[in-house]
């Protein structure tokens, strides 16, 4: 595995496709300027939706102007448009919910004039998660 770190400049895609990202806020419908809800042609059958995701690339300690030392985590925020049916809708709301780990299902990116767009065909809730959560139902 290479010890290289991607420069700040790049966005590290292969690891907003492999691992859990957070969710930074509520998913919600990504609307045209008219109100409506944005669609394409060459995703028919589905809507977009903006997600804010965190992905945390590793931490590091800071020394704090009182001296002591604090442990703070190294995170990048993305937008990311997902797109989905109305089926597929019902469960996003139920999964990207602000602070819950998720994964990006069948993630994609492309840029045009110096911008990365990321979308991706779904967001899924992250297996862990998942096994907590039932395991916590289980308990009670």
């Amino acid at each position: 595995m290479s010890t290289v770190q991607c420069p700040s400049y790049m966005t590290p895609v292969s690891r907003l496709a492999k691992t859990p990202v957070r969710m930074a806020a509520d998913i919600e419908k990504k609307l045209n300027d008219d109100g409506s809800q944005e669609v394409n042609d060459n995703f028919p059958g589905r809507s977009a939706w903006r997600a804010r995701v965190s992905c945390i690339f590793g931490a590091e300690t800071i020394t704090m102007p009182d001296g002591s030392t604090q442990k703070t985590l190294e995170t990048e925020t993305y937008s990311v448009k997902i797109w989905a049916t109305a089926e597929e809708a019902v469960q996003l709301r139920q999964v990207a919910r602000a602070g819950r780990w998720v994964r990006l299902v069948d993630l994609m990116a492309g840029a045009m004039k110096g911008n990365l767009y990321l979308q991706a065909l779904g967001i899924v809730e992250n297996a862990q998660e998942k096994a907590q959560a039932q395991e916590k139902a289980q308990v009670k």
